[in-house]
């Protein structure tokens, strides 16, 4: 799936909520349009198969990737801060009583979306070392072992992170009066794809061709 489950969201389903070709929740007319996981430029197939096509080359450079990080560094943030800022507009527009329960059940919406894809995740984890098990002699295995945990470490933390960032959002309009308009975007303060791609890279630059370009079609 050309990375795919690796780097985009797992959207959680929920009444009058259908999910949309990219991935991301489309709302009817009582919520705005985002989801409450990581907005992955990498969610089209085309930005997809281009991490995909830099980990399939014979000699991996780290240097395409870092570009490539920093670029949907950009892109990811400037996509979460118009998310949150749709949201504290949607949610400043509603009486004071219908905003608090509102964000309450935004609130466990994303908690909601959060471990289904905790969930996701620890599957794909098991079926990639199961697969990488099978493909590989005992000896081998200690060469890519650690780095896949690294990769997995990293993936969770800055989904961890994103995660933290909508629930302080949530207590920040529950508590607040929205007149004042001083409510901001709550972003995450580490960085979501450099350290992640670096981790990427020193997984896969210590497998075998054969054996990275066969991961690589998994993913």
């Amino acid at each position: 799936m050309a990375l795919i489950l690796a780097l985009q969201p797992i959207a959680c389903h929920t009444p009058s909520v259908e999910e949309s070709t990219d991935g991301e929740l489309a709302g009817d007319a009582n919520i705005p349009e985002f989801s409450y996981l990581l907005p992955a430029p990498a969610e089209t197939n085309s930005e997809s198969n281009q991490l995909k096509e830099l980990l399939s080359r014979p000699v991996l450079d780290p240097a395409p990737l870092e570009q490539l990080a920093l670029e949907r560094e950009a892109e990811s943030r400037r996509l979460f801060a118009q998310r949150q800022q749709s949201l504290i507009a949607y949610i400043c527009a509603l009486p004071t009583d219908h905003r608090i329960e509102r964000v309450r059940q935004l609130g466990m919406e994303s908690r909601r979306q959060f471990h289904r894809w905790l969930a996701a995740s620890e599957r794909f984890q098991r079926s990639l070392t199961y697969h990488l098990n099978s493909m590989s002699a005992t000896a081998d295995s200690r060469r890519w072992q650690q780095p896949l945990r690294t990769v997995e470490t990293l993936r969770r933390e800055r989904q961890a992170s994103i995660q933290t960032g909508w629930q302080e959002l949530f207590q920040r309009l529950e508590a607040d009066d929205c007149a004042d308009e001083s409510i901001q975007p709550v972003l995450p303060v580490e960085q979501l794809y450099l350290p992640y791609y670096i981790a990427l890279y020193r997984f896969f630059v210590d497998l075998p061709l054969e054996t990275r370009l066969a991961v690589l079609d998994i993913f």
